[in-house]
């Protein structure tokens, strides 16, 4: 998948997400149309970004509308509200799939991922999974919506996103152990 799709992709989703926000559209939410709009900006940056320091192969770049197009359709079916622990089901697979995508980024740049590249990658994810809900409080106080929820909610968010890195960096971890048996050694 090109670049040019992933870039066509972030400009539907925020111009939906717009049109939505100044009442043309009429799809309603749990939460709002402003932190899904602040969200789908920041990830279409920091795509471009890795993209451009060649830290991103950008046949990978698309794998990050997945979260977005999740988050979307969750808050659009209400899925946060009616689904008993979806939102941590969603922080789990977000996390994990930005594993995926900084993981096969130092593997593009390296051919090769070391103990720190995983330790990295897991306090990397950490880091945005706290940084979201830092927005979503923000957000809350700034452009009074209803997004944040409390603490005890915020913190099993975070748990989610750890659970959800260690997941996959354990997933790519045996994958890379168990390829490097079966490649013979290139001297």
């Amino acid at each position: 998948m090109s670049l040019f799709f992933t870039r066509l992709a972030f400009i539907v989703f925020i111009l939906f997400e717009s049109l939505n926000l100044v009442g043309i559209l009429h799809f309603p939410l749990t939460y709002s149309w402003q932190g899904l709009i602040i969200t789908s900006f920041a990830v279409w940056i920091l795509v471009e970004v890795m993209c451009r320091k060649k830290l991103l192969h950008p046949s990978y770049a698309f794998l990050v509308m997945f979260p977005i197009l999740f988050d979307v359709i969750a808050d659009i079916f209400k899925l946060y509200t009616n689904v008993p622990h979806f939102a941590k089901a969603l922080h789990f697979t977000n996390s994990a799939i930005f594993a995926v995508i900084l993981l096969s980024s130092v593997y593009l740049i390296r051919k090769k991922i070391s103990g720190f590249d995983y330790w990295l990658t897991w306090t990397t994810v950490v880091a945005v999974g706290a940084m979201y809900d830092l927005e979503e409080f923000w957000e809350s106080i700034f452009l009074h919506t209803n997004r944040y929820v409390g603490g005890a909610a915020e913190l099993t968010d975070i748990t989610a996103d750890c659970f959800g890195a260690i997941f996959m960096i354990l997933v790519i971890w045996l994958i890379m152990k168990l390829r490097k048996k079966r490649l013979p050694e290139n001297n």
